[in-house]
């Protein structure tokens, strides 16, 4: 039963099930403690004991404990004790003699010159005195005798990581799926960790089919999950998960992630991890927690850190470091591409100061890079329209054109700018209404004539401004904000019915809860059902709504 025992814990370890495993481990001890009692002649009970203390060493010794007799701690055999960790590797301890045990493999391999575990263990020991091309030639006996061993894999992965060899991911990755292992899973994980940050490699067929065709980020992502569901103390790849976790979108995960990394007192370079951490921070909108993470390091010294604390100052309000941490980010750009949207960033902090000339010749700095901005140029069209410079605008306008951007339709933006420059908003509204019966599923047309109606026909299109809207929500409903134009737009119109507008206001606050605008809006509809039906509840949760709002604000 104890040896059954023990084979089910080394099932269950495979599958990565660890507490199942430590079960398994504590049953296999009370019956092979029983056993031994009766047979102590026995070398193969203590030799099973001790495999069954000393098979859960990968399991993390903060949340490990295991219940074992007191029979082997020399104490009566009716009671137990827990041990930890530490103490439990300690009551099942081996040996570790490299040399001799090198010499004692010799027989064992001669004897059974098939066993794969054998020559695996051999290999093993070659590599950790680093002896390369031995343990490679062992490691390849082991495989030719069992091709689906999975440690036989590992080792030659890591002989390829050793020696600079290009297949080493290819073999990490074949490590994962012939089984989940510890180190085929961080291995794998450092690796494509590495080729994402090297940014030469992006565009070579090898970063095309290592991460992108093999799926490489959310595999590598899945190894790690389970590699740190057993060991919790490697900062180094709490960090890596963190930045796969990044790739994915998944934010929350990442910070957790992050945090875990810092947590832990062995984590060697803290700086850079609280600089993950506060890059996805500001990927939460959580910008003033992404400037306690800065506060708590160095000046950034590289060209994407500058940037990152660049934005998290300009979110958090701190334009002039903002401006500070922008400029010294332009200093390091290596190319003029780089220059020209760093420029651009600088044309919107010097926007935010007021300084209208100081942005309009940044980003005129901006336009003459090669190649330049395309969000630089919008930028400065979109200035040009603010400071009425219709000669300025149509010259952008020129530009984006023969740039052949895909985002926007220039020749649209060119006639809808001139009506606009020259007060001409009846012009604007037939033009855009004219590209839209050319091309009705465009929701940014939609969205666009929903934006004319509301600002230059404030009375008389309040009601087609919000159909507008909808007819945009409804083709695109992942569109920034779209719902609280319709519910903006349905309040402006007199005509509105109040359980349509409750609706649609409770459709945008859902959508969007962290926006001030859309509980306002919703306030007003309450207002708009309190007006046609005079019911207690919903005058008590207009007024509870009103309070809240108000001890927000101050």
């Amino acid at each position: 039963i104890g040896e059954t025992y023990l084979l089910l814990a080394n099932h269950h370890l495979e599958l990565f099930f660890n507490g199942k495993a430590r079960d398994d481990c504590q049953a296999a001890l009370v019956y092979l403690t029983r056993a031994a009692t009766h047979r102590p002649d026995l070398s193969c009970l203590w030799k099973f004991m001790g495999d069954a203390c000393t098979i859960t060493h990968h399991m993390a010794k903060e949340t490990f404990s295991m219940e074992v007799p007191k029979k082997l701690l020399e104490k009566s055999d009716q009671e137990s004790t827990v041990l930890s960790m530490i103490q439990t590797l300690e009551l099942g301890a081996r040996s570790e003699q490299p040399y001799p045990s090198t010499a004692l493999f010799y027989p064992v391999y001669q004897a059974e010159a098939s066993n794969h575990i054998a020559w695996t263990n051999l290999a093993t020991l070659y590599l950790a005195n680093e002896n390369i091309h031995l343990a490679h030639e062992a490691f390849k006996m082991a495989q030719r005798l069992e091709p689906t061993y999975v440690a036989a894999w590992i080792g030659q992965a890591l002989i390829a990581e050793t020696v600079g060899d290009e297949d080493a991911m290819d073999l990490f990755r074949h490590t994962t799926e012939l089984a989940t292992h510890v180190e085929g899973a961080s291995g794998y994980g450092s690796l494509v960790c590495a080729m994402l940050q090297d940014e030469s490699k992006h565009n070579t067929d090898l970063y095309q089919y290592s991460i992108k065709q093999m799926a490489a980020i959310p595999a590598a992502s899945t190894g790690l999950g389970k590699y740190l569901d057993r060991i919790k103390t490697n900062a180094t790849a709490y960090n890596m998960y963190g930045l796969l976790l990044e790739q994915q979108g998944l934010f929350r995960s990442a910070v957790q992630a992050f945090k875990s990394a810092i947590d832990l007192s062995n984590c060697k370079e803290p700086a850079k991890v609280r600089m993950n951490l506060a890059r996805v921070l500001c990927q939460l909108k959580q910008y003033d927690e992404a400037m306690v993470q800065y506060d708590k390091i160095d000046m950034p010294t590289t060209f994407n850190d500058l940037c990152s604390l660049g934005y998290a100052c300009y979110k958090s309000g701190k334009y002039k470091e903002s401006y500070q941490a922008y400029q010294e980010a332009s200093e390091l750009a290596t190319g003029d591409k780089e220059k020209s949207h760093v420029l651009t960033a600088l044309g919107m902090v010097a926007y935010k100061f007021g300084d209208l000339d100081g942005a309009k010749a940044v980003l005129l700095q901006s336009s003459q890079l090669t190649p330049a901005s395309v969000n630089g140029l919008k930028s400065l069209c979109a200035l040009g329209i603010t400071l009425s410079d219709s000669t300025l605008t149509m010259a952008v306008l020129q530009e984006l054109f023969s740039h052949g951007d895909t985002d926007v339709d220039v020749s649209h933006l060119m006639t809808i700018s001139h009506c606009l420059l020259e007060n001409n908003h009846k012009g604007a509204k037939t033009y855009i209404q004219q590209c839209i019966h050319k091309n009705p599923i465009q929701s940014s047309l939609w969205k666009l004539l929903s934006r004319l109606l509301f600002r230059n026909f404030p009375e008389s299109s309040a009601s087609a401004a919000a159909s507008c809207a909808e007819c945009a929500y409804r083709l695109n409903p992942l569109m920034h904000n779209i719902q609280n134009m319709v519910t903006a737009n349905l309040l402006r119109s007199t005509t509105t019915d109040s359980s349509k507008l409750l609706k649609s206001a409770v459709k945008a606050l859902h959508i969007n809860p962290d926006i001030q605008e859309n509980w306002r809006n919703l306030v007003k509809s309450l207002d708009r059902q309190c007006e046609k039906e005079n019911v207690q509840c919903w005058t008590d949760m207009r007024d509870s709504y009103n309070q809240w709002m108000s001890k927000t604000e101050e």
